[in-house]
């Protein structure tokens, strides 16, 4: 993800293209989607609730999980296209000098709060082509971009819907293997 970040920023590629499928052959833009969702829990949610400080922030996502994944859902109704009434660019619009394989949704799922305070999980995972498992590791500091075929050191096996055990501040990263 950081890979792609960083070719959007540096590379002037057109954020208006990056779109996802959501439901049968409806499509959503990214940065519209997040644009609506940050507003909604940041300027919506977190003012009406009192909320200002990270920790509480944390606490109040933890705790109302399911609640704000529905109000995040409703943030951005509306916004759905057909595939034909999107631009969808070229594959060169969505990856960098690397040109590693961006797996969408069919491949794992948004992480979601753990079922204890200081974790996370991600639900659903499924392997891509030519994967045997899922690997996942926590860093202390940012990860940058890998090259493909890049061996993990110290990863640790992952199964989808097990806890993360993570600190805000840390990083992790999931790829199959």
């Amino acid at each position: 993800m950081d890979e792609l970040v960083n070719d959007i920023l540096n590379g002037g590629a057109n954020t208006k293209k990056f779109y996802r499928e959501v439901d049968d052959e409806k499509y959503i833009n990214i940065v519209e989607e997040e644009s609506k969702q940050i507003e909604r829990l940041g300027g919506e949610i977190f003012s009406r609730e009192g909320i200002t400080t990270p920790e509480d922030m944390e606490r109040y996502v933890v705790d109302n999980s399911e609640d704000i994944e529905k109000e995040l859902q409703e943030a951005i109704k509306g916004l759905e296209v057909d595939f034909e009434n999107i631009d969808e660019g070229s594959i060169e619009d969505y990856k960098g000098a690397s040109h590693a394989l961006i797996l969408d949704s069919n491949h794992y799922s948004t992480p979601v709060p753990g079922s204890k305070e200081g974790t996370t999980r991600i639900d659903t995972l499924n392997l891509p082509s030519g994967g045997s498992k899922w690997m996942i590791q926590v860093l202390d500091k940012k990860v940058e971009p890998m090259d493909k075929d890049t061996l993990l050191v110290d990863g640790t096996s992952y199964a989808g819907g097990r806890d993360i055990e993570i600190e805000v501040g840390q990083y992790w990263f999931i790829c199959s293997g």
